[in-house]
């Protein structure tokens, strides 16, 4: 069979067909992940990259704008993602509904582009129209559309199809530098909203072979080199994303690498299988404790190597068998684990994109083997009709495990119930929710499964020392740092651990053991300055406290410690300014209201102190200091009928109080 030719004019009836099934896309979509707006947001991720994200939650600011684009700033470069959490922020503020749409939009956008841009390339309307469907709507992109951080994926698939909508025009004429710098363009915007696409540059070479055919009229060397700015684009990608991702590239010598190459190929099967039956689909695929059998990974190595072989064997007769089959095997290349970012195994979330050329292949093969077949309509019409309700009936459950941390965890804990990562990750939500039990009870689960753990001791350690425990949680941080004797964070926690015994000298070198393995870490920096405040040395404290804001300007604890060190040493001006910032940064710290109120009146500005007192007593109207400070300005302020009203209300709510009993009788309002 032939090399199938690129292009054929749309009819207008065609245009009709083509807007119809445009709208089908939609439609499915809506119906599969429609559900989702009444979603919330996950503890797991969707605080670091979204509603905890004081970079987002101030909405789009030129300040935002730029760290966005600031490697340093998260543990991923995805800047294009980070700005689309910015604008959504503006838009929707805390509602999880808007946030989700959105996902679900950018989704719905990446199907049709993809239909329209197979359409486009091969001129085969229903073949495109099916692996637009199935991709649209397969039980694999319910983490990647449900759960709001994974942005990344459907935003970059929306500049990915417009990449190769250009792509493909561009391969008509390739004469239009138009064309091509838009192709640049929408590229270096689908890298910005996720790496993961540094594959792109092979990618537009394996559309070149088939369907566009460019290598019948143009020479090989011609092609590669009109790829080399997007390389250039993918390769300054993989300079900032792993600059930024750092500390998770830093574990990755805590899984052999012999262990990763097993877990390559035993991925590759897997994710192939789970394409072809998406079932038992997890939130977290954990690395075997004990390895993988020998003969599954021989198995899986065999069957790659047919699998290429064949598909490299019928590349001329159907030349999107050796497309389809590449461009699964090189999409999944950044992701598929050789180079470990996390502990997972795998994830669903990763088959975004690369499950494309599968599906290219399967429909491609079907519909060309099927074309001699009589009543050829009759017989694959229904079983496609039964198959599209069965994908859209399973994504529909997948999603909605995804409706909260704990109905996604529990579904996959109750599918593989020695997941220990599972049992970690739901303990975490539970210590974070202030259910100390049930997260003892999960990362005790957690050890049991693997006692070689240590995210569930330093978890555990968290956890005791929410409970007030501070003793056990010391024990938990040393067999965290046992197992892994270089974890920052360990280290750093317990210092802050330490800070709590008041042993400042073990807190402080506990502290310098993080720093000394990263001398940028926020958190390192704060337990030191805690543990040199405890020890009197306040000059080293504030030093230290100024160097966690600038590491990490939305650190709220950090600016009002800093802040009142600076005001005890009468700082007022700087103080001042770290008060305001605090305030910025969270509206409903009530502390920092009434401390910057006393920060402006040692500075002499009474009505702005007024103001601030204001602001405290209506946030914590229970509060008789408060009320009783608002009454001092204000008698001050020579409004003493005013100050008279909160030093009685400071009694209301404190009848001990012996400070507002002596203004009010010396305000001739309390008898003597």
């Amino acid at each position: 069979m032939p090399m199938e030719k690129t292009h054929k004019p749309a009819s207008p009836v065609s245009t009709w067909l083509i807007l119809s099934i445009c709208i089908f896309l939609a439609l499915i979509i809506g119906i599969v992940f429609g559900q989702t707006r009444h979603f919330g947001f996950l503890f797991v991720d969707d605080g670091t990259y979204v509603y905890n994200n004081p970079m987002v939650t101030q909405g789009l600011t030129w300040p935002g704008f730029v760290s966005a684009f600031d490697y340093k700033t998260s543990d991923n470069w995805v800047p294009l993602t980070t700005l689309s959490h910015m604008l959504d922020w503006q838009l929707f503020e805390a509602d999880p509904a808007g946030h989700h749409l959105m996902n679900v939009l950018f989704h719905a956008l990446t199907a049709i582009l993809l239909f329209l841009v197979l359409n486009e390339m091969t001129s085969r309307l229903w073949p495109s129209a099916l692996a637009a469907t199935v991709f649209a709507i397969h039980p694999l992109r319910a983490e990647s559309v449900a759960w709001v951080s994974e942005r990344k994926d459907v935003l970059c698939g929306v500049f990915f199809m417009l990449t190769l909508w250009t792509y493909a025009r561009y391969a008509r004429n390739d004469k239009s530098w138009r064309l091509y710098v838009t192709t640049l363009l929408f590229s270096a915007l689908a890298l910005m909203a996720k790496p993961m696409v540094v594959t792109l540059p092979i990618v537009l070479l394996l559309l070149d072979y088939w369907p566009l055919n460019r290598f019948e009229k143009n020479i090989l060397p011609r092609l590669i080199i009109e790829k080399i700015p997007i390389a250039l684009l993918s390769m300054a990608t993989c300079v900032l994303t792993v600059l930024s991702q750092q500390a998770p590239i830093q574990g990755m010598e805590k899984i052999p690498f012999g262990l990763r190459v097993e877990n390559t190929a035993v991925s590759y099967v897997a994710y192939l299988w789970q394409s072809i039956c998406p079932s038992r689909l997890l939130f977290l695929y954990p690395y075997p404790l004990s390895g993988f059998p020998v003969w599954e990974v021989s198995a899986a190595i065999l069957f790659l190597a047919a699998a290429s072989l064949a598909a490299f064997y019928w590349r001329t007769k159907y030349p999107y068998l050796w497309v389809g089959w590449l461009w699964y095997i090189v999409m999944l290349v950044p992701v598929i684990g050789l180079v470990q970012v996390g502990a997972q195994a795998r994830a669903d979330r990763y088959m975004y994109l690369p499950e494309i050329g599968l599906g290219v292949m399967m429909i491609w093969f079907i519909a060309d083997i099927s074309r001699g077949w009589p009543e050829r309509l009759a017989l694959l019409g229904g079983p496609i009709v039964v198959g599209v309700a069965i994908l859209m009936n399973s994504a529909m459950n997948q999603v909605s495990y995804w409706q909260s941390d704990e109905s996604v965890l529990n579904h996959t804990l109750a599918l593989s119930p020695s997941n220990y990562w599972a049992s970690v990750t739901l303990g975490i939500y539970h210590m974070h929710q202030g259910r100390l039990d049930d997260a003892i009870s999960e990362l005790n689960q957690a050890i049991a499964d693997n006692p070689d753990n240590a995210i569930a001791y330093s978890t555990m350690g968290d956890t005791m020392l929410r409970a007030g425990r501070v003793d056990d949680a010391i024990v938990q941080y040393h067999k965290a740092l046992k197992i892994n004797p270089n974890d920052i964070l360990d280290h750093s926690d317990l210092g802050y651990a330490l800070v709590q015994k008041r042993q400042y000298d073990d807190a402080i070198a506990e502290c310098g053991k993080a720093l000394n393995l990263d001398s940028h870490n926020a958190d390192a920096n704060f337990n030191l300055g805690l543990a040199f405040h405890g020890k009197g040395q306040n000059d080293e404290a504030i030093t230290h406290y100024q160097e966690a804001v600038r590491l990490q300007p939305g650190y709220v604890m950090a600016h009002y410690n800093l802040a009142m060190l600076l005001a005890a040493h009468s700082h007022l001006d700087e103080a001042a300014q770290q008060f305001q910032t605090v305030i910025q940064l969270n509206p409903d710290y009530t502390n920092a209201y009434g401390n910057l109120a006393n920060v402006l009146m040692g500075q002499g500005k009474l009505d702005e102190a007024i103001a601030q007192y204001q602001n405290t007593v209506e946030l914590a109207p229970g509060s008789a200091q408060a009320h009783f400070r608002f009454g001092q300005a204000l008698e001050k302020k020579g409004r003493t009928s005013d100050a008279i009203a909160q030093f009685r209300l400071t009694l209301q709510l404190n009848p001990n109080h012996q400070d507002a009993k002596t203004q009010l009788r010396n305000l001739g309002a309390l008898p003597q």
